[in-house]
């Protein structure tokens, strides 16, 4: 026989022993015949504060306005980004088309600035334009090393006032822009 425990302590073995009787009532067939109906009206009552809950989501205007309606305005932004965009580079290319050496040279350094800005909103970090393209990959921009080469004759005409620029040199740069522009899905 076990000696008995001093009073006022908690015998460890017979408060197993409760905790089991207890738990096997809990899960005896008695018991869950007995509680049966609760669980049934719990269940309906679930379902029906399920159903009023979607009843009033599609009434309220709260998620549109809270997650759906950001959606329009950003592409809505995108837009307005994008015709500003074309807008820029299409006075680019005109200033190309009917400018002598020095606005040639102009409109590439234009074209240049204004792809750093892209590169630079499209979330390309760095602290210069070279920094970005190292970023890039052939899949973001198909025509990368073109673009490379394209920067390097920017920066010597940025550097070099008296740099010699033909006009089909000056066109094919800017068609190369226009491609990673496309690649990028500016425009």
């Amino acid at each position: 026989m076990p000696p008995e425990a001093p009073s006022g302590t908690i015998d460890i073995r017979q408060l197993i022993q409760e905790v089991k009787e207890a738990f096997q009532f809990l899960i005896s067939s008695q018991f869950q015949e007995r509680i049966l109906i609760l669980k049934i009206i719990f269940m309906v009552v679930s379902v029906l504060f399920f159903l009023a809950l979607l009843y009033l989501l599609s009434k309220s205007s709260y998620l549109a306005d809270a997650y759906f309606d950001d959606m329009g305005d950003l592409s809505a932004f995108r837009e307005f980004g994008q015709k500003k965009i074309v807008k820029r580079w299409t006075k680019i290319k005109k200033r190309l088309e009917r400018g002598s050496g020095a606005q040639q040279k102009l409109s590439l350094i234009e074209a240049l600035q204004m792809f750093d800005g892209v590169l630079v909103r499209a979330g390309y970090g760095g602290e210069n334009l070279d920094e970005r393209l190292e970023k890039l990959t052939e899949k973001d921009m198909t025509n990368l090393e073109s673009v490379r080469g394209a920067l390097q004759t920017c920066q010597d005409i940025a550097r070099d006032p008296d740099y010699r620029l033909s006009r089909e040199r000056a066109e094919e740069i800017l068609n190369i822009f226009e491609k990673a522009f496309t690649d990028l899905e500016v425009f």
